[in-house]
C-alpha cells in the first residue's frame, strides 16, 4: 500500500503526530483527496481552491510529479508520496 508522508512543516497543524498515512488511491490525486478527509486543516496549506498551491512540491519515489502526470501520477505497492509545502525563511 502507498504511503502518504508527511513532513515536520505539515505535521506542526495537525493535532496529533502523523508522519505518514498510508494511502489506498490509485493516483497521487487520490491520495490527497484520502489526505484531506483525514485531515481538513491542512487544505490551506496545500491549496489554493481546488488546486495544488503552486508552491507546494509532491514526489513520487523521489521524482517530482511536475515530471510524470501531475497530480494524475499512479501510485501502488510501495510508493512513497512526499509532500514539501512552501517554507518561509531568511
Amino acid at each position: 500500500m502507498p504511503k502518504l508522508i508527511l513532513p515536520a512543516a505539515l505535521r506542526r497543524h495537525l493535532p496529533e503526530t502523523v508522519s505518514e498515512m498510508d494511502v489506498e488511491g490509485p493516483t497521487v490525486a487520490d491520495a490527497l483527496d484520502e489526505l484531506m478527509l483525514a485531515h481538513p486543516q491542512l487544505r490551506p496549506v496545500l491549496f489554493e481552491g481546488s488546486e495544488l498551491k503552486n508552491t507546494v512540491r509532491v514526489f513520487v519515489n523521489e521524482e517530482d510529479i511536475r515530471s510524470l502526470h501531475g497530480t494524475g501520477t499512479p501510485i501502488q505497492g510501495n510508493d512513497e508520496v512526499l509532500l514539501l509545502p512552501p517554507i518561509a525563511g531568511g
